[in-house]
């Protein structure tokens, strides 16, 4: 029997690698697995093993080695470079225009954040599912406070919902908050911090600032060494699949680290060929700006 699969941030994953992580509640990781826990009375339940990628590589750069590219429930996985069979229509499934930033500067990244403000809804109301983030990641996982257009496994539909991730690759367990909905043109910061570092390990948490409830705190975690802006989406097949606008602009980027504020560059990237052109407008860890597109014709 096919097992399911879903689509979150970080791609396909088997259904029973996806954990909701409840209000009041935070995921620990404790001798090499993940463990749900109440924040007051401890441990819930078990949730399975830590899974580390091998260094050098930052996570974003292994989704690009395997995608989803199958409408449906059951989507399978193809190489970046052939979409599946029967998918041949898609033209963007995956992390489709985003700047990275590796932090070498020594120092563990203390906070991160950045503003921007809900696009329109697509022409095409379908079955596509985009997300728009700022993310903070090493090799093997990514903390990342979510805009998404459409279902994902946290809810939602055909309208924008927020809700905050900590996610691995298609391999690797995800875990996400409640969901909250929002409108067109709200303005949204996203943010990460550190919160603590214990014996070589860190703890950070992810909100929105317009929903403290669906804080996720994680702790026990390996060291997020990099940064990201963000648009991830899947089943794309027009431009009218898109959101009805040019681009969105990720502005107010705020990355300090435990020591000053980072001297950040910021290194742009697509995925495909219809990706939207990805512009720095302004390489500052003290009020960044990057324009992020939705489409190339």
């Amino acid at each position: 029997m096919t097992k399911k699969r879903i689509l979150t941030p970080g791609g396909c994953k088997l259904a029973s690698n996806v954990h909701f992580v409840p209000p009041d509640h935070c995921v620990v990781v404790n001798k090499g697995r993940y463990e749900l826990h109440h924040n007051k009375t401890g441990f819930v339940r078990d949730c399975g093993p830590v899974t580390r990628h091998p260094k050098g590589r930052p996570l974003h750069e292994l989704l690009k080695a395997s995608r989803t590219n199958v409408p449906g429930p059951n989507v399978g996985i193809a190489p970046q470079t052939a979409p599946a069979a029967g998918a041949a229509d898609v033209l963007i499934s995956g992390w489709s225009s985003y700047a990275t930033w590796l932090n070498d500067t020594g120092s563990p990244i203390a906070r991160m954040q950045s503003t921007w403000v809900v696009p329109p809804e697509p022409a095409n109301t379908g079955d596509q599912l985009i997300y728009i983030f700022n993310g903070m990641e090493n090799e093997t996982m990514i903390l990342q406070p979510v805009l998404q257009w459409g279902t994902s496994p946290a809810g939602g539909g055909q309208k924008w919902s927020i809700a905050n991730w900590y996610a691995d690759s298609e391999g690797g367990h995800s875990f996400y908050s409640a969901l909250v909905d929002v409108q067109p043109g709200q303005v949204l910061t996203g943010m990460m911090l550190m919160t603590g570092s214990v014996d070589g390990t860190f703890n950070y948490s992810s909100a929105f600032d317009v929903a403290s409830s669906i804080t996720m705190n994680i702790y026990g975690v390996d060291e997020l060494t990099y940064a990201a802006q963000t648009i991830e989406a899947y089943k794309i097949s027009s431009q009218d699949d898109m959101p009805s606008a040019a681009n969105v602009d990720i502005t107010n980027i705020q990355t300090h680290t435990v020591a000053d504020t980072a001297n950040v560059v910021w290194s742009p990237a697509t995925g495909f060929p219809h990706s939207g052109p990805v512009k720095p407008v302004s390489n500052t860890g003290n009020g960044g700006e990057i324009r992020l597109g939705f489409w190339q014709p």
